[in-house]
């Protein structure tokens, strides 16, 4: 059995539909790196149900779903299909050819096929079992790992020659026949608790069917008894209706007494009530009349009133005209005063414009002497740069001969700078190697030290696990130990409830005797469970002893029984506690069981660990020692690199040295050219900045002249601006005289209304005083009629009273006459 064929289609970078087929032979996958290949292998592990993702070189499944690329979108899903040659039926199934699928989607879901029928992941790893292919198998080894192999612990060789010989299926399926019997044990478990739980259950409705049948015998007798009462209660009822009927008569006589007292005094309170009437009419006009004198008073202060307000609104607006009257008088004297200043202003103004016009015609005479002296500059200016180009050309010839040395300067310089970087290249490349060499050497050091360090803690950790071994078997013997004792409790639990349940109702009467034994009962137990092996009476002479040892002198006849007993806890709820306690008791031990054995697990995966550390270690040992050969080869010949760049240097510094005294020469020469230049420039210079000031104050001169031009226009519009303003406060100047005028006579015209609002004030109060008189007259009639009125009130409030206590009585009465008639 081989590979036959490998088809990959959407598999991480295999886009497009890729089919490898595997001739009989050799066969090998070749290319650069990063074209695939182990992408190849991935594919392989994947389709045979590999399903870690860090194996495949993944953060998440999804990653071996094709994403795309710049010019090819994402696919959906990924599928491989691995096809095998079976001739030889080494796969257990009828097919010359066995074709595995696998599928992935985006979305999650994902599916195998074999020979294009969908099956189970379970079915194709029991196909491949014993056969040496699949996802873990030997016959597949990942890069770089096939060391791995060679330097495995024996648990895991075990596994491979598990897998080589072929009984890799057979150790699965009894595996799973285990946990299947291991499953059954638990289920056997369940459904004890079951039947003890319903045991429990008849017992209690047995109790409860026994407490219904009592019932329902008390139930019969209860309603025999009822029937009884009821017929004493009939007999009793006639008598008592005879006595209500007599009773009923005299209270009907009583009623109609009551009914005529009644009326008579309903007669007499309606007459009393029409006389209430007509006092209270009369009352009530009094009131009215009191009521209108009160609005004539109320009326005629108010008058008064506004009157007041309205002499103390003069008063205030009398107060107001004072007071914009003096404003006005203020107000004039300010715009007197500021007429004055106007023309103080004015005066000051026509001085300053005569002295602007005179500093105007000599800045105008000091800005042409200016403009002659630039022109002569300018002129000096122009026949210095005329030398300046005679002396340039010169300056230019020399510096193309300087030029063409420094070009053969600049080559042998770049030569010497050439060489020197290769010398300090080597140089450096032999540092890094001398430094490689250390750091080979300290590293191969550190290597060492830390191969006798995981050695070390390889023994402590093996101690460790050695160490937990023995106490999780020390925690198996306690836990099964404290589970028997617990199935102990139950069944004695169970009996005792059994034992409750059989013997509750009997009514066997209940005996007191003594027991004597070598050992006592302890604390827990409440009950003796014995088995009667022999009874007989006691003799006369031990009769009367033991009636004096008991202190039951009245005991006709004792018996001596021989019997086996054992004591025993009679409560059930002590019994449960007591397994509440051992089970809490076992959930620590169980507990404490998991966490050893976690530790242990983490022990062993740590000490695998430290085995890997310690074979990686090795390989970087021998590492470090090929390194350090071939940097000591290195060095070798970099030494001889450096012999042959330092000759090279000493010729290069001979053909500088030439080429400096060429251009010292050139240089004198140069500078000689160019002091001269620079004299010239110098001079253009200073004339240059003296045109330059010379500028800079004929523009001062200008922006002076039209300062000063500006402020000559400005000063006339001021003077003409003063005027207006001096004209205007003339005008309010008239204004305001005559405003004071008009607030005199206002003032006037507010006096007489004053004294007239006066006058009607006091007319009003005198009428107030008329009103005030007549209505104290009124006041005494009307105290009469309320005298009256109070006197009659209190005799309606007599009889209402009485009719109440009437309408009292013969409402008890009804109320007998209505419990009478229901009795």
């Amino acid at each position: 059995m081989y590979f036959k064929k490998l088809e990959i289609f959407g598999f991480k970078s295999f886009a497009d539909k890729t089919v490898l087929n595997f001739e009989p032979g050799i066969t090998a996958i070749v290319g650069p790196n990063g074209c695939g290949k182990s992408n190849i292998f991935d594919a392989i592990r994947w389709v045979l149900g590999e399903q870690s993702v860090k194996e495949l070189r993944g953060a998440s499944m999804e990653d071996v779903i094709f994403n795309g690329t710049a010019s090819k979108p994402s696919l959906g899903f990924a599928e491989v299909s691995l096809t095998f040659a079976n001739e030889s039926r080494k796969l257990n199934i009828e097919y010359d050819e066995v074709t595995i699928t696998r599928r992935l989607f985006r979305s999650g879901e994902s599916e195998y096929l074999l020979n294009k029928n969908t099956m189970r992941l379970k079915d194709v790893q029991e196909l491949l079992m014993g056969t040496g292919i699949g996802a873990e198998a030997y016959s597949l080894v990942q890069q770089g790992k096939v060391d791995l192999v060679v330097s495995a612990r024996p648990d895991d060789r075990r596994m491979i020659f598990d897998e080589a010989s072929g009984i890799t299926k057979y150790k699965a399926k009894k595996r799973e026949a285990l946990n299947k019997l291991k499953d059954t044990e638990n289920n056997l478990l369940r459904i004890n608790d079951i039947t003890i739980e319903v045991k429990r259950q008849i017992a209690s409705i047995e109790r409860q069917a026994n407490k219904a049948k009592k019932y329902k015998v008390e139930f019969e007798r209860l309603k025999e008894m009822e029937v009884k009462l009821a017929k004493y209660q009939i007999s009793t009822f006639s008598d008592h209706k005879n006595r209500i009927r007599a009773r009923f008569d005299e209270m009907k006589a009583k009623e109609a007494q009551y009914s005529q007292e009644l009326t008579d005094l309903s007669g007499l309170l309606t007459n009393e009530i029409n006389y209430l009437g007509d006092l209270e009419q009369k009352v009530n006009e009094f009131h009215a009349e009191a009521i209108k004198l009160d609005g004539q008073i109320d009326l005629a202060k108010r008058q008064i009133d506004f009157n007041g307000e309205r002499i103390e609104n003069l008063d205030r607006n009398e107060h107001k005209l004072s007071g914009k009257k003096e404003e006005l008088i203020e107000r004039c004297r300010l715009q007197q005063q500021k007429m004055e200043e106007f023309k103080q202003a004015m005066s000051v103004m026509a001085e300053t414009l005569q002295y602007n016009e005179q500093r105007l015609c000599e800045k105008k005479k000091f800005l042409d002497e200016i403009e002659r002296s630039v022109k002569t500059a300018k002129a000096d200016i122009q026949e210095h740069e005329e030398k300046m180009l005679a002396l340039t050309s010169g300056q230019i010839s020399i510096r193309n001969e300087l030029t063409d040395l420094m070009k053969e300067s600049q080559g042998a310089i770049a030569r010497k700078r050439r060489l020197e970087m290769e010398n300090n290249k080597v140089l450096c490349e032999k540092s890094e190697i001398d430094q490689k060499l250390e750091t080979v050497e300290g590293q191969i050091g550190n290597v060492r030290s830390m191969v006798a360090s995981l050695e070390t803690e390889k023994a402590t950790r093996s101690q460790v696990i050695e160490e937990s071994k023995v106490r999780l078997s020390q925690l198996d013997d306690q836990i099964g130990n404290l589970e028997k004792k617990s199935l102990s409790l139950k069944s004695q639990k169970e009996f005792i409830e059994k034992l409750h349940a059989q013997y509750e109702d009997i009514p066997d009467p209940v005996i007191e005797g003594r027991i004597i034994t070598q050992t006592p009962p302890l604390d827990h137990h409440t009950g003796i469970l014995g088995k009667v092996k022999e009874v007989s009476l006691v003799s006369p002479d031990q009769l009367a002893y033991l009636r004096n040892r008991w202190g039951q002198p009245d005991a006709q006849q004792l018996y001596e029984i021989i019997c086996e007993t054992k004591f025993i806890e009679l409560d059930p709820q002590q019994i449960s506690r007591r397994i509440e306690e051992i089970n809490l008791e076992i959930s620590a031990l169980v507990f404490q069981r998991e966490d050893l054995e976690q530790k242990l697990r983490e022990q062993r995966n740590a000490l695998v660990t430290i085995d890997v550390d310690i074979h990686n270690t090795e390989k970087k040992q021998s590492i470090f020692e090929a390194q350090r050969n071939d940097i000591l080869k290195e060095a070798d010949k970099l030494s001889q690199e450096l012999e042959l760049v330092n000759s090279e240097l000493q010729e290069v510094g001979d053909i500088l040295a030439i080429l400096k005294k060429k251009e010292e020469e050139l240089n004198y020469r140069l500078d000689t050219v160019s002091q001269d230049i620079g004299w010239c420039q110098n001079d253009i210079k200073e004339k240059q900045v003296r045109v330059a000031v010379q500028s800079q104050e004929k523009e001062e001169i200008l922006v002076v002249v039209a300062q000063l031009e500006t402020e000559i226009e400005s000063s006339k519009d001021k003077i003409l601006s003063e005027e207006k303003h001096q004209a205007v406060f003339a005008q309010d100047l008239d204004k305001s005289l005559e405003e004071i005028k008009r607030i005199d006579d206002e003032i006037g015209e507010q006096a007489g209304k004053k004294e007239e609002y006066g006058r009607e004030i006091e007319t009003l109060e005198s009428q107030i005083q008329q009103i005030l008189s007549k209505k104290e007259s009124l006041q005494s009639d009307l105290s009469e009629q309320e005298t009256q009125k109070n006197d009659l009130s209190q005799r309606i409030n007599s009889v209402r009273t009485q009719i109440k206590s009437i309408e009292h009585e013969i409402s008890e009465i009804g109320q007998q006459l209505h419990e009478q008639e229901l009795e």
